[in-house]
């Protein structure tokens, strides 16, 4: 086994079709370990760390399993990049500033958000190019719609189950905090669609003060005030 495929998941409908999406688009020998969450016994965080203790290889994957890969050997350039022991993550999707006081990972608009990603958004495909780019971005956190890291850095740094108890903010406050040790990327090499853009409720701005306000020092000097710029989205 080369790599491990970590999912929380709530559909088993999702699940059957994201694991058969695995199958046919990897090229090494990958195990899907999912957490059964239908009755909702667990945060995505605490789904993560019991995941991350499950896993038998050293590379493992956080996947939301309402994705599709829309490329073949996604898993050869995850373990290519894990490979160097400088890189602590690599997702599709990041930025390395935010907008003051807000913690939309994608607040802070162009050139500050890296990576591109396509939604199903009713039967309609839309690619977001955050941007164009055809190397490796290094950024300051990710989405965790993806993210590839290493069992030994979950162990170090772990996702934060106390704070982050749903389904919110777990991604940018791990990476962000990997981040002060490690090379977080975003490559361009890897292109999923999303069935969600996400929800932007009550208990998103609950998790996004705590997030604010326990990362407060870290985020002052990520921090932009600049003329918003908007992205790029194209059909596909």
């Amino acid at each position: 086994m080369s790599l491990s495929i970590i999912i929380c998941s709530k559909d088993k409908n999702k699940l059957a079709s994201i694991s058969s999406n695995i199958k046919e688009t990897s090229t090494k020998n990958v195990e899907v370990i999912s957490i059964d969450n239908l009755i909702g016994q667990y945060s995505l965080a605490s789904a993560y760390n019991l995941g991350a203790r499950l896993s038998d290889t050293e590379e493992v994957v956080f996947l939301h399993e309402d994705i599709e890969f829309l490329c073949g050997g996604w898993d050869e350039i995850v373990l290519d990049h894990l490979n160097n022991q400088r890189v602590g993550m690599v997702g599709v999707v990041g930025t390395t500033k935010l907008r003051k006081n807000c913690g939309k990972f994608v607040s802070a608009g162009v050139p500050y958000v890296k990576g591109k990603i396509v939604h199903n958004l009713e039967g309609r495909r839309i690619l977001s190019l955050f941007s164009e780019g055809s190397d490796d971005e290094d950024v300051a956190m990710v989405d965790g719609v993806f993210m590839a890291t290493r069992k030994s850095l979950v162990e170090r740094f772990l996702f934060d189950e106390i704070n982050f108890n749903g389904f919110h903010f777990y991604d940018l406050d791990f990476s962000l905090r990997m981040g002060l040790s490690y090379r977080i990327l975003v490559t361009p090499n890897i292109l999923i669609s999303h069935e969600s853009r996400g929800t932007f409720d009550k208990e998103w701005k609950r998790y996004e003060k705590i997030f604010l306000t326990k990362n407060r020092e870290i985020l002052q000097n990520l921090y932009i005030s600049s003329e918003f710029i908007k992205w790029k989205n194209v059909s596909y």
